[in-house]
């Protein structure tokens, strides 16, 4: 899938893997499960947040499996390289099994 979450997915995505979304005079703040400030404003869908945020919150096994799915989708374009890994990531923390 290479379409781009939602506002509602991705506050979902985030908030299934721990962090907390809270609003203050019309500004975003997300807090990490330790309670401790990591985003402001937009939390965004990018690599970048993908690989520092997510795998905080995974087991290694969690990972191996999202990486698999990815690497098997990669084109080398950024844009849909980043939505692959969204996409695969979210197939995971919705499976129904999976405890994140």
């Amino acid at each position: 899938m290479n379409k781009e979450p939602t506002k509602k997915q991705a506050k979902e995505f985030w908030e299934r893997l721990g962090y907390k979304l809270r609003k203050k005079g019309g500004i975003d703040y997300w807090y990490d499960p330790d309670n401790l400030l990591v985003n402001m404003f937009n939390f965004t869908i990018d690599l970048n947040n993908l690989f520092k945020y997510a795998p905080l919150q995974m087991t290694i096994e969690l990972w191996r499996t999202i990486l698999r799915g990815w690497i098997a989708k990669l084109t080398g374009d950024y844009e849909k390289d980043t939505l692959a890994l969204f996409w695969a990531i979210w197939e995971v923390i919705h499976n129904e099994k999976t405890k994140v």
